[in-house]
């Protein structure tokens, strides 16, 4: 007591108001994983195997590549704050009470305790925003705050960095806290003050004599914090904020206002477990959280926010079938969540599959309706928006969290992958540059600027963001696998396989993985198909029973290679398999049974082909997207040219070619089907411009190594036709110069050889 006056006094004798101190956690930086676009990976792919896998393993697509892929966020902590401008001034106030809760301070002398510095103000934030009528500033959301003030790492939060810190939150009020034991009694302190003036609203004490009372301890401390709020306007400043603590209940009829143990756990060990888990998921040690989360869940195999936690968790470290198992096993207990974790759950779940994504969406804005600014909600209805390639509808949501001031890196990233998408890359690198001024340490940051880069062709200089962007997170291996990716479209093999050697070692298994997946495409790009089917088999060897998701990719891109060599009923085999692998759900299904569709019409068997026509059909009809609908006209043009009707094949692919994204999607693979139709209806002129843009994709090319090269046989082929023979000699090298020593399209190459030697 005597130290609290002093500070008092000393704080008040210059001139400063008395705001009591408190220390923060580390950064906490919004993990991410990516998710592939509905309808972006057609049957006709020349093999998707590199970005199939990518896609799967949860998080490293190329930025506009042909399997276009938008960031996923994901959180420890729901992040919720008022409105403010990016200079962190607030806009118009909406009238309701704002509160941030600060860390505890453990003053008991046990470290055995501290877990309670984060855990009780989870606690009280879980309490606090059950209530719709009360904005609280999330945990994640604080944290990320003192990391862009650059105040993580303070032991002790100064009165400014509070003050400057509840500007750019845009809240009015803090709770700030300590707690003591003596004997089994645990007490707590805690003060609501008014950052403003300092004026302290209401000091509350509680205690709870042994562990098994603290939770309704601080459902009391909650009663009573509210019941300090007052609406503006109100003469009697007495009366409680709500109506009533049980009268709010959402559409399902479950109460919004309810006692911690009905929306966490009942017990104390299982809640310090779940603490213990999202402090060290908030340090990024996502592995040791998913170890300390499981004790939660073991202990308490009902606590729904544990479960859903680790879903998260597990998306993150690329294990998406152990994220759906837990999704699911939150789900099946939402009625242990609190109605914004429900809802963002809920979104969460059924936006991961293209047949649910609509009630996921619809989820996702049931919680911003209930909770206006839920921004990971609201970033993950912008990314749905994206996965059905409605971008523009997804750009104006990140423009908001843009304007109000969000750093959170995620929403900054898919911002300048939605502009890319659109062909704006000025605005790309307009909401990157503003990011890394204010960020300039940020390794995803310097990383997505590299994939920008490379998507505009200057690969030099992609490099060098991708380096940079390695040296600021050298145990994350993204930025290395960038540069070799980066590497292989330089045609600079060896310096691709050197860095993609050093992933054998991880003990990741979507890393450890990886090299012999892109193996595949660099043996592609040399006309090697044997090599590449006989990577594609060691790489589901190395997956196992591990990742469904990346096993299905690797089948689809297997049974793309086996198509194109002939091979259907092998093909079916594995697009069959790949549909098995996922249970019949996920993003990959929609290719699997378009690979199928082909096989099945190739060996004559039309009713199996209609069938799965149709549910494509029924799938392109429910959604409002371009995608889905575009990748049945690509099915029905290819199925066209195997049937020898150029002409119908053309009508299709024209119409698939007009819902093309101005960069990204399937670009490649329309244009060299819109092609190879044009060549067989005798129309070179428009054939030439499609293998010419095929020639020149660039990035776009990274996972079609087998329509580029036989681009420039064919762009060889009609330039000698035309007359044109220095363009012919040069176009007939060049093809040469990947396939010659390979196995593929042996007759091709002996033309070319023949050309080239007459």
């Amino acid at each position: 007591m005597l130290a609290d006056l002093k500070r008092l006094h000393r704080d008040t004798s210059s001139g400063r108001r008395a705001v009591a101190h408190t220390r923060t956690e580390a950064e906490l930086r919004p993990p991410v994983a990516a998710a592939p676009a509905s309808g972006s990976s057609p049957a006709l792919a020349a093999t998707a195997a590199s970005s199939a896998m990518r896609a799967a393993a949860g998080g490293r697509g190329v930025f506009l590549a042909a399997a276009a892929a938008l960031v996923v966020l994901s959180v420890a902590g729901i992040a919720v704050w008022k409105r403010g401008s990016s200079n962190g001034v607030t806009a118009a106030d909406s009238g309701k009470p704002s509160v941030a809760v600060l860390y505890f301070e453990n003053k008991t002398g046990n470290t055995q305790l501290d877990w309670l510095r984060t855990g009780l103000t989870d606690m009280l934030v879980t309490d606090l925003s059950q209530s719709p009528d009360v904005e609280v500033l999330s945990t994640d959301r604080l944290v990320q705050l003192l990391t862009d003030m650059k105040r993580q790492d303070d032991k002790v939060i100064s009165y400014d960095t509070v003050r400057e810190l509840a500007r750019r939150a845009g809240v009015k009020t803090v709770v700030l806290g300590s707690y003591m034991k003596s004997g089994e009694t645990i007490r707590i302190n805690t003060t609501l003050q008014e950052v403003a003036s300092g004026k302290i609203v209401t000091s509350e004490r509680v205690e709870s004599a042994g562990d098994n009372n603290l939770f309704p301890m601080v459902d009391d401390l909650t009663k009573r914090i509210k019941a300090k709020f007052a609406l503006p306007g109100n003469v009697d400043p007495t009366k409680g904020l709500l109506k009533s603590p049980m009268a709010i209940t959402t559409s399902t009829g479950t109460s919004i206002d309810r006692d911690l143990k009905d929306v966490t756990t009942a017990s104390v060990e299982a809640y310090r477990y779940y603490a213990e888990g999202i402090n060290l998921h908030e340090r990024f040690r996502e592995r040791e959280a998913v170890a300390v989360l499981e004790k939660a869940v073991t202990v308490d195999p009902n606590f729904a926010m544990a479960l859903a936690k680790l879903a998260v968790i597990e998306n993150n470290l690329f294990h998406p079938d152990k994220a759906d198992e837990y999704s699911k096993r939150a789900l099946a207990r939402v009625d242990r969540l609190t109605a914004r974790e429900r809802y963002y759950v809920e979104g969460w779940y059924y936006s991961r599959d293209p047949e649910t994504i609509l009630r996921g969406i619809d989820a996702y804005k049931k919680a911003i309706e209930l909770y206006p600014d839920h921004a990971s909600a609201m970033i993950n209805l912008a990314v749905d928006y994206g996965r059905l390639e409605r971008y523009q509808d997804a750009i104006p949501i990140y423009e908001e969290l843009r304007r109000r001031g969000a750093s959170i890196t995620v929403s900054f990233m898919n911002m300048a992958y939605a502009y890319g998408v659109l062909g704006q890359f000025d605005k790309s690198h307009q909401v990157l540059q503003e990011f890394l001024s204010r960020n300039p340490d940020n390794a995803r940051g310097h990383r997505t600027l590299g994939e920008l880069l490379r998507a505009e062709g200057k690969y030099d200089d992609a490099l060098v963001a991708f380096a940079k962007s390695e040296s600021l997170d050298p145990a994350n291996p993204d930025a290395a696998w960038a540069r070799a990716q980066t590497f292989i479209l330089q045609d600079r093999w060896a310096e691709a396989e050197d860095i993609e050697q050093k992933f054998r070692q991880s003990s990741d298994t979507a890393w450890r993985c990886t090299p012999d997946a892109d193996a595949s495409i660099v043996h592609l790009y040399n006309g090697r198909a044997m090599d590449a089917l006989h990577d594609y088999e060691k790489t589901l060897t190395c997956v196992g029973r591990t990742n469904s998701q990346f096993a299905a990719g690797m089948r689809n891109a297997m049974a793309v290679l086996l198509l194109d060599r002939g091979q259907n009923a092998e093909a079916l085999a594995q697009a069959r398999r790949a549909i098995d692998e996922v249970g019949g759900k996920g993003p990959s299904v929609s290719q699997s049974q378009g690979l199928a569709a082909i096989a099945h019409a190739r060996m004559k068997h039309e009713a199996e082909a209609a069938k799965m026509i149709d549910s494509l059909r029924r799938l392109a009809d429910s959604l409002p997207s371009q995608g889905p609908k575009r990748y049945l006209h690509m099915l029905n043009g290819q199925m066209a040219m195997d049937r020898r009707d150029p002409a119908v094949a053309i009508r299709e692919l024209e119409q698939a070619e007009k819902m093309l994204l101005p960069y990204g999607g399937p670009q490649v693979t329309v244009w060299d089907a819109l092609g190879k139709a044009y060549l067989a209806a005798g129309n070179d002129a428009a054939a030439a411009k499609r293998f010419q843009q095929v020639a020149d994709s660039g990035a776009r090319r990274t996972s079609s190594p087998m329509e580029y090269v036989r681009s420039l046989y064919y762009l060889g082929q009609i330039n000698d036709k035309q007359g044109n023979r220095d363009k012919a000699r040069e176009y007939y090298r060049r093809f040469l110069q990947y396939w010659e020593k390979g196995d593929m399209d042996r007759d091709r190459v002996a033309d070319a050889q023949k050309k080239l030697a007459s």
